[in-house]
């Protein structure tokens, strides 16, 4: 009987653990400078070496961001390409 209480208890402590861990979300922060009309660039594009790229080759984080960062840019009606208006980096960080 003492068993199934314990159980029971360390499974409730357990959820709640799990609930309290999934609610807070990711910070997202953009840095820019708010004095610039952005509606004036027409195309953009990505820097060579990205932040989230500590060696010589592309990550499979920095592809999804590029992917997300590309659609999202195309979805306000931005293009991509080589001779870019607007360079994109970004970087990330984990506490």
């Amino acid at each position: 009987m003492l068993q199934k209480t314990f159980m029971r208890l360390a499974i409730m402590v357990g959820c709640c653990a799990l609930a309290v861990a999934c609610a807070s979300g990711p910070k997202i922060r953009a840095d820019g400078d708010p004095t610039v009309d952005f509606t004036s660039y027409k195309t953009f594009g990505f820097f060579d070496q990205l932040s989230t790229d500590k060696s010589k080759y592309a990550t499979m984080l920095t592809g999804r961001l590029k992917g997300a960062t590309r659609a999202e840019l195309t979805k306000r009606g931005y293009q991509e390409a080589e001779q870019p208006q607007l360079l994109v980096n970004f970087s990330t960080n984990v506490e």
